[in-house]
């Protein structure tokens, strides 16, 4: 598993990937992706998720309040 963090000053980015070859069974009560996308929107950012590779990868850009 690969997690990346960029942070520039209008916006955080969260990118995390793994190979695939995880178990793949979680027993999570959350809303998932969707979940994810819905939380980013709300705060003005994006998310993307889809296969890479043999893997899975998550990325979300989130922007930051300039003080």
């Amino acid at each position: 598993m690969a997690i990346q963090l960029t942070y520039r000053s209008d916006a955080l980015g969260i990118t995390v990937e793994d190979d695939g070859s995880g178990s793949g069974s979680f027993g999570g009560s959350g809303s998932g992706l969707a979940g994810m996308r819905e939380r980013a929107r709300t705060l003005g950012g994006t998310f993307d998720a889809g296969r890479v590779g043999g893997g899975f990868q998550v990325a979300c850009q989130l922007p930051v309040e300039s003080r």
